[in-house]
């Protein structure tokens, strides 16, 4: 995947998660180089419905792959990407 030093994108992409769990969904905002020349990434979170606050008694009543855009941003090495989300 090519990135660009500092240009700012809006892309959604599936992020390597822990093993067994399931993958990331994150929003990028910008892809840049850290000062080791190592590439990185702005990232927004969404969640699905069991990583946010809805409490197990209603978490039935929510759509499996729904998920949600959350306000959390953080930044990223390049290669935990698995790949592009297309929806």
């Amino acid at each position: 995947m090519k990135y660009c030093k500092q240009g700012i994108i809006i892309q959604r992409l599936w992020l390597m998660a822990e093993d067994g769990s399931p993958d990331y969904i994150a929003r990028i905002f910008e892809f840049f180089e850290t000062v080791d020349r190592e590439p990185y990434f702005k990232a927004q979170w969404f969640y699905r419905a069991e990583d946010a606050v809805i409490n197990e008694e209603n978490a039935h009543l929510i759509d499996k792959g729904r998920v949600f855009l959350s306000d959390i941003q953080d930044d990223n090495p390049l290669n935990c990407i698995v790949f592009k989300v297309v929806w």
